[in-house]
């Protein structure tokens, strides 16, 4: 499978504040959550922590949900 992408537009502007929101992914769309990335409006890549929180096990060892933070 290629790489998939799930848009979501943040409008938020909190400088120096973390930001936490769960993503929800389609299914077979994310098999390992390192493979999060996030970019701004500008196409810069910001440094993400992520979290696993549920997969589809046991039918599927893919993510479904995970929680994005960011500055």
């Amino acid at each position: 499978m290629g790489r998939a992408q799930v848009r979501k537009k943040i409008s938020i502007n909190i400088g120096g504040v973390p930001i936490t929101m769960g993503i929800l992914f389609p299914e077979d769309a994310l098999k390992c959550i390192n493979n999060v990335r996030l970019f701004n409006s500008q196409g810069k890549k910001i440094p993400v922590q992520t979290t696993e929180v549920t997969t589809l096990l046991p039918s599927s060892p893919n993510m479904k949900w995970a929680w994005i933070i960011f500055f």
